[in-house]
C-alpha cells in the first residue's frame, strides 16, 4: 500500500510539472503591440485549466483559455492535447490576407474524437490583429470575454458556438470579430474566478467579477493583481473548489520601437 501510494504521489507530481510547462513564461510581457499578464491556481496537483499566449508574425498575438471538465492526470494530459491541436494548425489558420480562428477548434474536436465520449471542454481562442485593430475570436461555450477601455462600459463576448465534445459539431458562424484599439483592454478567465465561495457558500460572482476587472486602475499587471486578491479575501481561506485562471491583455497606445 505504501508504494501504490509513492507511485501515485510520483505520478502526479510528475503531471503537475508537465502542466506547468504548457504554461506560457515570463508574464507579464510585451509582445510586439500588445502587453500581457495573467494569474493561474489550480485547485489540486493538477487541473484542467489552460492558457497559452503565442506571438504570430505582422504583430498578431494569440490568446487561449481552455477549461478542460474534471482533474486530475488525465485533464492534464488532455490539455496537453489540445495546446498541441491550436498550435499545429495556426500557421495554417492565420496568414498576411486572412484569419480564421474555427479550424483551430475542429482540430481540438478531431483530438477529442478518439477518447472517452464525456470529455469535454470550454475553449476562448482569439487572435489580436494589431496593425487591424481587431480581435478575431471563438468562445466554445466559455464563460464570456471582456473588453473595455478605462473608463467606458464593457462589452462581454459570449459563446459563438457550443463547448468542445465528442459528438457535438461547431455552430453555423463559430467565430465573430470586435474592434481592438489601442488602449482596450481584453480579459479572458475561467469560471473557478467568479465561483470561489466565502465560508457561508456564497459565490464571488460573474457580475462583480466584470465590475472588478472594469472599474480597477493602474498596469494590467496590478489589475490582475488586485482582482485575484479581492477573490481571495472572498473566499477568507476557504480552498478554491476549480482552477483559477486570468489573462489580461491590453493594445499599446503607441507602437512598438
Amino acid at each position: 500500500r505504501d508504494d501504490l501510494i509513492r507511485r501515485l504521489t510520483e505520478d502526479l507530481e510528475r503531471a503537475r510539472r508537465f502542466q506547468g510547462a504548457l504554461l506560457p513564461q515570463g508574464l507579464p510581457r510585451t509582445y510586439g503591440s500588445v502587453r500581457v499578464a495573467s494569474a493561474w491556481a489550480s485547485c489540486e496537483t493538477v487541473g484542467g485549466d489552460l492558457y497559452n499566449v503565442l506571438p504570430l508574425p505582422g504583430d498578431r498575438l494569440v490568446l487561449m483559455v481552455a477549461d478542460v471538465a474534471g482533474h486530475g492526470v488525465a485533464a492534464a494530459l488532455l490539455v496537453g492535447m489540445v495546446k498541441t491541436a491550436v498550435e499545429r494548425c495556426l500557421n495554417d489558420c492565420v496568414s498576411k490576407d486572412r484569419i480564421e480562428v474555427a479550424p483551430a477548434a475542429r482540430a481540438v474536436l478531431e483530438t477529442l474524437a478518439p477518447l472517452n465520449k464525456n470529455r469535454v471542454l470550454t475553449l476562448f481562442l482569439g487572435v489580436v490583429d494589431a496593425p487591424g485593430r481587431t480581435l478575431h475570436y471563438l468562445n466554445a461555450g466559455h464563460p464570456p470575454a471582456v473588453i473595455w477601455r478605462p473608463g467606458s462600459e464593457p462589452r462581454q463576448l459570449g459563446a459563438t458556438t457550443p463547448l468542445l465534445s465528442y459528438g457535438i459539431g461547431l455552430g453555423p458562424a463559430p467565430s465573430a470579430a470586435v474592434p481592438f484599439a489601442p488602449g482596450d483592454r481584453l480579459a479572458i478567465y475561467s469560471d473557478g474566478l467568479y465561483e470561489m465561495r466565502d465560508p457561508a457558500g456564497n459565490e464571488y460572482g460573474r457580475d462583480r467579477l466584470v465590475r472588478a476587472l472594469v472599474e480597477k486602475r493602474g498596469s494590467i499587471e496590478k489589475v490582475v493583481e488586485e482582482v485575484v486578491q479581492e477573490t481571495r479575501r472572498h473566499a477568507a481561506g476557504r480552498p478554491p473548489e476549480d482552477d483559477v485562471t486570468l489573462l489580461l491583455a491590453e493594445a499599446a497606445t503607441r507602437p512598438p520601437a
